[in-house]
Order: structure tokens, then sequence, then C-alpha cells
């Protein structure tokens, strides 16, 4: 029987791949074709995680700010 690893994509924090996707123009994250979608509960923690520390305004974009987040 092979053993199936569960991809990383789908078991870890995803806040470096919002701000990266978001950097690169990704409007829509929850609808990116990731090759192995992670949970959406996860990218929607990950971009609430990030609202809160301010690194994403409420419509989900990068905040511009002297901290240097983009």
């Amino acid at each position: 029987m092979l053993s199936m690893n569960v991809p990383e994509i789908q078991r870890t924090n995803l806040a470096n791949v919002v701000l990266l996707l978001k950097s690169l123009k990704v409007h829509d994250l929850l609808e990116f074709g990731f090759m192995d979608p992670p949970p959406r509960d996860n990218i929607v923690n990950s971009m609430y995680n990030l609202w809160v520390l301010g690194a994403l305004d409420n419509t989900v974009a990068i905040l511009h700010n002297k901290r240097g987040l983009e």
C-alpha cells in the first residue's frame, strides 16, 4: 500500500502564501488554482490573521505602510 503524505500547503500556515499572491495581484485567493488546494478555512484564517496584524485592509488588499509589508 502506498503511503500518501498530506501536501504541505494543506497543513501549514498560509500567511506568507497569501501575502505573496496578493503582491502578485491575485485578487480572489479562494478561487486561485492551487495544485493541491488548501482547505478554504485555512486561507480565510490566514487572511483574517493578516488583517488583524495590519498587513491587509478590509478589502483584502495589502496595506502600504512604512513597515515594508509589501
